[in-house]
């Protein structure tokens, strides 16, 4: 048994001295597995839940430390290492560290979408219908994590509020000196709520759908929530790397559903709106950025027109998504990609 980094806050589970955040992963990893077996159990061949839990576990830590390791300030020492001072040993000794902390969520994500797509290619299973179990799963380890961290000391919080607020404590976390929203339970609510949409919708929605609008909804929802949180996790100045990777996932969908379209030969103002609009908001979001940072406007405009340009190609999405569905009701035939 490993010791237990002493200033980590711990708790007891089962007569066993644990780590408080690794407590609340555990239980969103189990309710990520059950869900996947929800999804797969008669649909499915026997065993598919049980391999995706398989592969999914050791790829999600690996890749959620990797990432970490390489876009983190604490662990960004690359010019340290060539200059020699720090050793490469002492730099791999961090870097592998059990108990040391630091990890990425989007790092876990992708290592479960991996361990869905290693699973059906294994069980010669249909990926798209695993990717949308998935989808559905890790929304489930996303709410569970998230709520952990808030027992992480001054993580998952926003900036301090201009001043102190008695508004409900849910959402605000009163610290000694300064006030800030409590951003974590902001981000394990959404993550629940686009649970219930996707669980919700999956029914109607085609195949691979309901992982696009996952990918959607979860991705622009989450550039927004980095920009709030104030933590300096995995950050290059005033951008977040998680906040880049999430408007990547929201990319891909809009980039599948546009070729959708132009396979299918659906002719709609969608298409050239998704490629006019990605640019133009990422563009536009930097620039927010900078002034949220570095200006004395007001934050709460800001934020007014950030959630603005957010719901551009949120809007656009969907639309496209709803015009293959309304194809596929008509009998059109169309190939998926990914």
């Amino acid at each position: 048994m490993f010791a237990l980094a002493e200033d980590a806050p711990q708790t007891v589970f089962l007569g066993v001295r644990v780590y408080a955040w690794g407590l609340y992963c555990f239980f969103g990893a189990a309710l990520c597995l059950l869900a996947v077996l929800f999804h797969s159990r008669g649909k499915m061949k026997k065993g598919t839940a049980a391999l995706f839990g398989v592969l999914a576990l050791p790829l999600g830590l690996a890749l959620s430390r990797l990432l970490y390791c390489l876009f983190d300030a604490r662990m960004r020492m690359f010019g340290d290492l060539l200059d020699g001072s720090v050793a490469w040993g002492e730099y791999f000794a961090d870097f592998f560290g059990a108990t040391l902390g630091g990890f990425s969520m989007f790092g876990a994500l992708l290592g479960g979408v991996l361990a869905a797509l290693l699973c059906a290619r294994i069980l010669k299973e249909d990926k798209w219908a695993l990717l949308d179990a998935a989808a559905c799963a890790l929304m489930l380890f996303i709410a569970a994590e998230r709520l952990g961290e808030g027992r992480l000391e001054d993580f998952g919080v926003s900036r301090p509020l201009n001043e102190r607020t008695s508004l409900w404590g849910l959402f605000i976390t009163h610290g000694e000196y300064d006030d800030c929203i409590s951003t974590y339970m902001l981000e394990s609510l959404t993550a629940l709520a686009i649970f219930v949409l996707l669980e919700w919708r999956k029914p109607r929605l085609e195949r691979g759908d309901t992982f696009l609008t996952g990918a959607l909804v979860f991705g622009l929802s989450q550039v927004l929530m980095e920009s709030l949180r104030f933590d300096q996790h995995m950050r290059f100045s005033f951008v977040s790397v998680q906040q880049i990777l999430a408007m990547g996932c929201a990319v891909y969908a809009l980039w599948v559903w546009a070729v959708r379209l132009r396979r299918r030969g659906i002719r709609t103002r969608l298409r050239p709106a998704a490629f006019a609009a990605v640019p133009a908001v990422i563009g536009l979001i930097v620039w927010l950025e900078f002034l949220i940072d570095r200006s004395g406007v007001s934050r709460l405009l800001l934020y007014a027109a950030y959630i603005a340009l957010l719901a551009c190609p949120l809007v656009i999405g969907l639309g496209m998504r709803n015009k293959l569905a309304k194809a596929g009701s008509d009998g059109t035939q169309g190939a998926a990609v990914i």
